[in-house]
């Protein structure tokens, strides 16, 4: 569930340097293609055994529905712009659906309740890979660019299903900001928050 951002762009192939501020966002966990992610993690026995680091690889998406209403300001088309607009009067796509990428180091401390659930919390920092996609007084743009980095906050637990073979539960919210991303003649900026609900199965070695 992402929040309301912002997307500033500069584009000097048409003199055009806007900020739209309120754009809300929506993610399509379910639509194709598919949120999905994974992660390995290590016990840090030597330091403590409930203590734990981790790779993890998110795939999430965002997109903006181009009949919103935000408010722009800045230049357009070389003239002084100050008002709210219908987006896609001017931006007719902004997404991030193949996807907003996260490749994500987690340090965290997990315990365990009887023998069967085990509770954990985590922080973690990482980069992210957008592919950022845009079309902007119908000129498109797309591609995959390492950008900037992201920070992860999470809880969960981890619940045996059988032997080795494990569930998981998740909450998390990652932070991030997009600087300098391609577009059509130019660049642009956002910032993406989110909160991530998330399940799936594991195994134990």
């Amino acid at each position: 569930m992402p929040a309301s951002t912002y997307l500033k762009i500069s584009q000097d192939i048409n003199q055009t340097f806007l900020r739209f501020d309120g754009i809300k966002l929506s993610d399509k966990s379910f639509e194709f293609p598919l949120y999905y992610g994974f992660k390995i993690s290590y016990r840090l026995k030597f330091v403590n055994p409930r203590t734990f680091v981790e790779l993890e690889f998110i795939h999430s998406k965002v997109y903006s529905n181009p009949e919103q209403i935000v408010r722009a300001v800045g230049i357009y088309r070389n003239a002084l712009v100050d008002s709210v607009i219908r987006f896609g009067d001017i931006v007719q796509n902004f997404s991030i659906s193949h996807g907003l990428n996260y490749a994500i180091l987690n340090y965290g401390y997990k315990v365990g309740l009887k023998s069967y659930i085990f509770p954990f919390l985590k922080f973690g920092v990482g980069i992210s890979v957008p592919h950022f996609e845009t079309t902007i007084d119908s000129l498109s743009f797309e591609r995959y660019e390492v950008n900037d980095f992201v920070v992860q906050f999470s809880c969960g637990a981890d619940f045996k299903i059988y032997k080795s073979v494990l569930g998981m539960v998740e909450l998390k919210y990652t932070s991030g900001e997009i600087v300098n991303v391609g577009i059509y003649g130019g660049t642009a900026e956002t910032f993406i928050k989110m909160f991530h609900f998330v399940f799936g199965l594991g195994y134990s070695f």
